[in-house]
């Protein structure tokens, strides 16, 4: 009876730090299971963040794209007025020679008529110029 109650008390010993083992794992399996849960939220946070960052540098290289497409279009805007400043010097500089020649040779009828002619010319080439000038706005 003594060597069973003292078999009892032994086995209810291992028992109960058995027991208590297996208490201590269970705590350590929770926190394991909580540290999982925590570093899933902070992966599934650095994914959102690398998904938001590659979105920032998509947006980026297409706002250099658009960029780089307005200087080249202010570019060719500022040769274009530059071209279209010099022709409308140019119309001027012609047109103040024709009336120059005009009151010059009024008192020549043929001559009149020929620079009739030339101020024609330039009105229609002046009215050319004008359609293009519209046109490229």
């Amino acid at each position: 009876l003594r060597e069973a109650k003292e078999r009892i008390a032994a086995l209810t010993a291992e028992l109960n730090s058995g027991k208590n083992e297996l208490i201590d794992t269970n705590r350590a399996l929770e926190s394991q299971r909580m540290s999982e849960r925590n570093l899933n939220k902070d992966l599934e946070k650095a994914r959102e963040a690398a998904r938001t960052y590659a979105s920032i540098e998509e947006a980026a290289h297409n706002l250099e794209r658009q960029l780089e497409s307005v200087v080249r279009d202010k570019d060719t805007l500022a040769n274009r007025i530059k071209v279209l400043e010099a022709t409308n010097v140019a119309k001027d500089a012609d047109m103040d020679g024709v009336v120059r020649q005009l009151s010059a040779a009024a008192a020549f009828e043929p001559q009149v008529e020929m620079l009739a002619a030339q101020l024609e010319a330039d009105r229609v080439t002046a009215r050319r110029i004008q359609q293009l000038l519209d046109e490229s706005r």
